[in-house]
């Protein structure tokens, strides 16, 4: 699985000892959370559980967003990303809090079940972040390593659609390009998310399985080695406006799955 992570920013490259040892992980992506009614806010946490073999590397990575109704079918989207990282051994020194790269956006729903979203990012992050916690959480949350790169603006664009084959059974397909521009010019790095899920209410519960994947285009190897997958399992407590959500992943790729065992999550969204 390529990632091309160097040209996602110079800081990276200098975290090449942290890259050895963690290696590309899996993401956080909030649309596993439940988002409630039309304006609603939501809080992500996620946490990876390291293989024997990546000692050290103790991450924590927390998604902060929400949801503004603009009219009946519009709304504005934001969203913030932290990454804390502690880690020993040879790549200690550069850990921290990293506030990540905020993104503004606005999405557009339709009856039909089809939903669109588009946004930016906008480089917050700089050349002296803790690049340990930097690099951590573009590995971890690599469908959205954009959101860790310094000085990088990227823009993002999904188009989902939900159908139900009756009134407990649902099925999402969605996916969308991801453009960086470095600020220091050179390569554009493009990727294309996709997902699958399907999902089942028993009342007051939702429980989801997602597959998904991310596909560096820019890759001059075959789509297996330019993509990485994963499985996600979800579970929503609908039954009232605050929705808590409780998540694993579990990697699909060997070079994946050779330190990471999976990722527990939580999170929670609050409809206004």
């Amino acid at each position: 699985m390529a990632t091309d992570r160097n040209n996602l920013g110079s800081g990276l490259a200098a975290a090449a000892a942290l890259c050895i040892l963690a290696g590309p992980a899996m993401a956080q992506t909030p649309w596993l959370l439940d988002r409630g009614p039309a304006t609603a806010g939501w809080m992500q946490v996620q946490h990876p559980l390291f293989k024997s073999s990546s000692p050290g590397i103790t991450s924590w990575l927390v998604d902060f967003g929400g949801r503004v109704r603009l009219s009946a079918d519009a709304y504005l989207l934001a969203d913030l990303p932290l990454s804390i990282t502690s880690t020993s051994g040879p790549a200690s020194g550069g850990d921290g809090v990293l506030v990540g790269n905020p993104f503004l956006g606005v999405g557009f729903t339709s009856p039909a079940g089809l939903r669109a979203e588009v946004g930016v990012r906008a480089p917050l992050v700089g050349s002296n972040a803790p690049i340990n916690s930097a690099l951590t959480g573009a590995l971890v949350n690599i469908e959205r390593l954009e959101a860790y790169v310094p000085e990088t603006w990227s823009i993002t664009a999904d188009l989902s659609l939900e159908k139900h084959i009756d009134p407990s059974v649902r099925v999402e397909l969605g996916g969308g390009p991801m453009v960086a521009f470095p600020k220091g010019g050179g390569t554009k790095p493009m990727y294309m998310n996709y997902r699958a899920g399907l999902g089942y209410d028993v009342s007051p519960v939702r429980v989801m399985a997602f597959f998904s994947g991310r596909w560096y285009t820019n890759s001059s190897g075959n789509f297996g080695q330019a993509t990485v997958h994963q499985l996600s399992f979800a579970g929503t407590y609908l039954a009232s406006r605050v929705r808590p959500t409780l998540y694993v992943r579990v990697p699909l790729d060997q070079d994946l799955s050779d330190f990471l065992s999976l990722i527990i999550g939580a999170g929670v969204s609050v409809g206004f």
